[in-house]
């Protein structure tokens, strides 16, 4: 992919979410990504996919953007969470996103990078992880931080 850099649009080429054979991602990403090609697309006017979504599972995602996102998915076959949060640090903003704090690291098993029993949504958080029969994975001496992505390297 070429020509990554900032300012956006330009910085949100590679921020898309691929979900059981799903892109959500925007009309120019699929456009330029030749490897989004075999997928199906679930366009969304937001570049920063990635980084404002949690995959939960093949089905289901959680984000804290509803205008957006959540409507976009409306008539898909995932399934998406709202739950807004802004104790998400991030450096530099107001607050940070589920997709920057959280990733997936196995078989239902969800890791977040702080401490989430300190987060004002905690009860609607667990809520939606039981709901989906997802384990939380967390250290609690931190607050959650939106560190940009979490990728499980194996």
């Amino acid at each position: 992919i070429d020509n990554i850099r900032s300012p956006y649009p330009f910085d949100t080429q590679i921020n898309f979410v691929l979900i059981n054979g799903n892109a959500i991602c925007t009309k120019q990403q699929y456009n330029s990504i030749v490897h989004l090609k075999g997928f199906n697309n679930l366009f969304i006017n937001q570049g920063y996919a990635k980084c404002s979504i949690c995959v939960l599972n093949d089905n289901a995602i959680l984000t804290g953007d509803r205008g957006v996102i959540v409507k976009s998915l409306e008539n898909s076959p995932i399934k998406a969470f709202y739950l807004s949060c802004q104790d998400i640090k991030l450096k530099g903003y107001d607050n940070g996103f589920w997709g920057g704090a959280s990733g997936l690291i196995g078989n239902n098993k969800l890791f977040f990078n702080g401490n989430i029993e300190s987060l004002s949504c905690y009860n609607d958080l667990i809520d939606i992880l039981n709901k989906e029969k997802i384990e939380p994975v967390y250290h609690k001496h931190t607050e959650v931080y939106d560190n940009g992505s979490i990728i499980l390297l194996d």
